[in-house]
């Protein structure tokens, strides 16, 4: 009909998988939380809770100093596995 509405196409921040491809991509080289979050747009809380745990849990994330997940020199960086995925 003619009153139906089109889909609005999405803007502002990237869906779940799109961030986390852009995520894997940008980290092709060791990245902090920081540079991620601000490469993204998004808060480093929700950023570390919603994307990069569960990249670091299914091994397409490393860190880059695993024995201290915490530490302010942590750095992020794309495993093999995501890079032959991808």
């Amino acid at each position: 009909p003619a009153f139906a509405r089109e889909p609005k196409a999405r803007q502002g921040k990237p869906g779940a998988e799109d961030a986390r491809g852009e995520i894997l991509a940008f980290c092709a080289i060791p990245r902090s939380r920081a540079e991620i979050a601000d490469h993204l747009g998004l808060n480093t809380r929700y950023l570390t809770k919603a994307h990069l745990t569960p990249l670091v849990q299914e091994g397409k994330l490393r860190l880059t100093m695993p024995e201290k997940p915490r530490s302010k020199f942590q750095r992020y960086v794309s495993s093999r596995k995501a890079r032959s995925e991808g």
